[in-house]
């Protein structure tokens, strides 16, 4: 459609960060956005060419990256039924790489936790976990991650037994938590988060 080649020559003239800025000052943030977020099948063109749009922000001005895109990479990241919820969520991880703090403003590590734990996109689990303890890690961005290991949420399937649930669904959650659990502990910054939060090792050895 129109919208898609337009959204493909914005992304062919991002070809340098001065480029890129004077893009973010035209403000194009609405047209970027309302194609990302359809949800139609026969707009996944122009979605993919907004998608790599918001790509080219991401590893041309980091530290410049709109909250308006995170913020949709979020909700598309979130929803369990949109074709582009996993490509969103490696969006996001490549983003908190090199700006943890607009992720963390637009709530992206809570949604990246809860995909840890999903077991339905349990072959992403690896590696957005390793990507958050190598942030909390870092002293530069881990006081933006205080969230990024959030406790009560990794460890929910073993605080919050819901009877409604489906018994394979709770063990399959059960499993994602446990192998995530494991992952954590078996690094030094994992255990530090752990014994160090209340909500953490003591909840889960009570239970």
């Amino acid at each position: 459609g129109v919208r898609a080649e337009i959204l493909r020559l914005i992304r062919y003239g991002l070809v340098s960060k001065e480029h890129c800025i004077t893009v973010l000052k035209c403000e194009l943030h609405q047209l970027v956005i309302v194609s990302f977020e359809k949800d139609k099948d026969s707009d996944v063109i122009e979605r993919m060419q907004a998608l790599k749009v918001i790509k080219m922000f991401i590893s041309m001005v980091p530290n410049e990256f709109p909250i308006a895109y995170a913020r949709s990479l979020v909700s598309a990241a979130a929803s369990e039924n949109d074709s582009f919820r996993r490509v969103s969520l490696e969006t996001l991880r490549e983003l908190a790489l090199v700006n943890s703090v607009v992720v963390s403003q637009s709530t992206g590590f809570i949604v990246m936790v809860k995909a840890i734990i999903d077991p339905t996109i349990q072959d992403m689990s690896e590696v957005l976990l390793c990507t958050m303890l190598k942030l909390v890690s870092s002293p530069r961005s881990r006081i933006d991650l205080r969230v990024l290991l959030n406790q009560r949420i990794l460890l929910s399937p073993f605080t919050d037994m819901d009877s409604n649930v489906d018994n394979k669904d709770v063990y399959s959650r059960l499993l994602a938590s446990k192998s995530a659990f494991i992952t954590i502990m078996r690094t030094w910054v994992g255990v530090i988060q752990f014994t160090s939060d209340p909500l953490g090792l003591t909840v889960l050895i009570r239970v």
